[in-house]
């Protein structure tokens, strides 16, 4: 675990570094003007002091780039707020988004592939790689065999509960115990 934490502003950097490339490239006609990069679903607080501290440093070695973070209310993402910025055409330029809920964007042609921006950045230090990822969080990533996001932490949990209890239900729901006239047992409701 403590190596995916100092692994998490190196991916920060790298994702401000990509999106920063993009916003400037081709854009000799604004030169001279700090470019603004909108980062939506990351609340900055201070539990997240790391994360503050990368964008303070990012924008220090960068000074024609401006880090506009925007919290999304409850939780870190609002899919319906996302999904209107998107159809309005004013999307963030980055997101702190569920590798969860990645195919299912993905799937709408909402995200940009990131494969050739992985590609590039492949060799230089904060370049992302693969065989740095747990293989399940990244396929998460993945949607059609192309890279729509770079996974930022995982977890690890396990039913903890009585388990001759747990056997004996089982068993009960397998016979049709649960099951009743009319619907499910109220047990189960």
């Amino acid at each position: 675990m403590q190596y995916l934490s100092r692994r998490v502003p190196i991916l920060i950097a790298f994702l401000l570094a990509a999106v920063a490339a993009g916003a400037l490239s081709g854009c000799s006609r604004n030169a001279g003007k700090r470019v603004k990069v909108v980062v939506w679903g990351v609340q900055l607080s201070e539990e997240t002091r790391i994360e503050a501290a990368c964008i303070r440093e990012f924008e220090r070695r960068n000074p024609g780039i401006k880090i506009s973070m925007l919290s999304m209310g409850a939780g870190s993402m609002n899919p319906q707020k996302l999904m209107t910025a998107i159809v309005g055409r004013t999307p963030p330029d980055l997101i702190y988004q569920d590798r969860f809920t990645i195919g299912d964007w993905a799937s709408r042609d909402t995200f940009r592939p990131l494969n050739d921006l992985i590609e590039r950045d492949r060799g230089k230090p904060y370049g992302v790689r693969r065989e740095d990822y747990y293989d399940a969080c990244w396929r998460e990533a993945n949607y059609r065999g192309k890279t729509y996001a770079i996974p930022a932490g995982t977890e690890s949990s396990a039913d903890v509960g009585r388990t001759a209890r747990m056997r004996r239900e089982a068993h009960r729901l397998q016979q049709g115990r649960y099951v009743q006239a009319g619907g499910v047992h109220p047990e189960l409701r």
